[in-house]
């Protein structure tokens, strides 16, 4: 009789230390959530590796910040003017570098930085909350909005309870409350319990307002995993490994000598007996030298980058990125490894920083701004006629020549429209759109044709505009005043249109 078989379910010596409990995503963390944090926030702090595999992903996810596309869903003058005021208050409240106390609610972060202290603090402590923080209404306050962050620590992980009644259930998994399958309240602590003020009281906070941001794993999940978990042992052991290494390469410079017999050598103040440089020291008849052999070291180099690999996989990031080592990379291979990497990244940016960042923000800001323009009496802006489009940073080129020649190639042939393009190099198309047709402008003011104008010069080189001298039958230019035509190059005597080549 056959039976299906697989060798992963086996039942033998070589899987008896093989544990792999059957249980669901909330109770496989229990009881070391804590634990997990720690570790990362002191591998963060003292492993150069893993701090350089989240510095990495913090870069590459978040860079110069998320470009929100503010456009009106229709041609009616109510929708453009809403999206115009949206446009313009967000890019006062949020973009603007200058602006911290516009974004974030102790003063210290904008947009940016907030945005890269969001994904730092979900990698390393698997997860983050955004308060929205709602404030008075001032002259110098035109949205008033801010968001407050809150480490995972502030959420009290005893609260376990189910409550069960015919109309609806609710159950308290991890400090986090579900009404009826559905997130509706947080309980929170006032204070940090590991700080000087921390408090073992917590409190039922509403889940209207707060934003529970952390990469989902698994369904039904109720709290975030540590991103580097995978990889924490590896590089602990590595880095032991290293400390070990260090003591070995210690002893393996030192030089020492054993005397047997007499006591011929100096000893110095401690009683150790030293060689002096270019010594000559005399032996008696029953006294022996013998040096010591130290070990040689062997095999570092290959066994940290296997561990590298390991822990560069389990962070998400490539090997090249996280070791820094691109000696044995090609332009082929590291575009490859760094596709990857941004496969990792570009699943953070959707699964998680837009749809539980950048999303919630955004509603968060329409409703601050309605309000206030309501209450300032300006004109009603309708939230319902705008949408937004988010548009991700910018990623780095390996070789700038092949991949802008293979973006032209892909807009001129219809593979990819402009927007796309522009939007995989982190540009908002509207804003670029708008910069190009103002620099057009400018251009054309100057009397200037530059080599890179594609209305005036052709990709040659050559004039793209059409000649206005009339013509005869056959075809051929009309007879003209020798006097009064230009020579073929009209930078020699000074006249006609200046180009510059850029």
């Amino acid at each position: 009789m056959l039976k299906r078989h697989y060798e992963a379910a086996e039942k033998s010596a070589l899987t008896d230390g093989w544990r792999h409990p059957s249980t669901d995503p909330n109770q496989e963390v229990e009881g070391n959530l804590g634990i997990l944090r720690d570790r990362s926030r002191d591998a963060y702090r003292n492993v150069s590796w893993i701090r350089k595999g989240i510095r990495t992903i913090e870069r590459h996810t978040v860079g110069a910040g998320f470009s929100a596309e503010i456009t009106a869903i229709d041609d009616s003058d109510r929708a453009k003017r809403s999206a115009e005021a949206l446009r313009v208050l967000w890019d006062d409240h949020f973009t603007r570098n200058d602006n911290p106390s516009g974004f974030d609610a102790d003063g210290r972060l904008n947009y940016v930085a907030g945005s890269r202290m969001v994904v730092r603090t979900a990698a390393t402590a698997g997860e983050v909350l955004m308060r929205r923080r709602r404030i008075r209404l001032s002259p110098g306050v035109r949205v008033p909005l801010r968001m407050q962050f809150l480490e995972p620590d502030f959420i009290d992980e005893s609260q376990h309870q189910v409550d069960r009644t015919a109309s609806r259930t609710v159950r308290d998994i991890q400090g986090v409350r579900f009404t009826n399958g559905h997130r509706s309240g947080y309980w929170l602590f006032d204070e940090h319990p590991g700080s000087m003020f921390g408090s073992l009281t917590s409190r039922l906070v509403s889940a209207d307002g707060i934003s529970h941001i952390f990469e989902s794993i698994r369904a039904n999940q109720a709290r975030g995993r540590i991103l580097a978990t995978a990889s924490l042992r590896p590089t602990k052991d590595l880095r032991d490994y290293g400390d070990a290494q260090i003591s070995r390469q210690q002893v393996a410079a030192l030089f020492a000598a054993f005397t047997k017999g007499g006591n011929t050598l100096q000893a110095d103040d401690q009683g150790q007996q030293r060689l002096a440089p270019a010594s000559i020291v005399p032996l008696g008849d029953t006294e022996e030298v013998m040096f010591s052999d130290p070990p040689k070291v062997e095999g570092y180099s290959e066994f940290v980058d296997t561990e590298l690999r390991s822990a560069a996989a389990g962070i998400g990031v490539a090997f090249e990125q996280l070791s820094g080592n691109y000696s044995q990379v090609n332009f082929a291979s590291a575009r490859l490894a760094l596709m990857e990497a941004w496969g990792e990244f570009s699943t953070w940016q959707t699964d998680t920083l837009i749809p539980h960042f950048a999303g919630p923000l955004w509603r968060w800001f329409v409703n601050a701004a309605v309000l206030a323009a309501s209450a300032r009496g300006e004109p009603e802006i309708f939230p319902e006629l705008v949408s937004v489009e988010w548009t991700c940073p910018v990623r780095p080129m390996i070789e700038p020549d092949r991949e802008i020649a293979a973006m032209k190639d892909a807009i001129r042939s219809g593979l990819s429209p402009l927007s796309a393009e522009l939007r995989k190099r982190g540009l908002n198309p509207r804003r670029a759109l708008e910069q190009m047709r103002k620099d057009n402008e400018l251009i054309d003011e100057m009397e200037l044709v530059l080599d890179s104008d594609p209305r005036k010069v052709g990709a040659a080189g050559a004039s793209s505009t059409p000649s206005s001298a009339p013509k005869d039958n056959d075809g051929s230019k009309g007879d003209s005043d020798p006097d009064d035509s230009e020579p073929e190059d009209s930078s020699r005597n000074g006249r006609g249109v200046g180009v510059a080549r850029v």
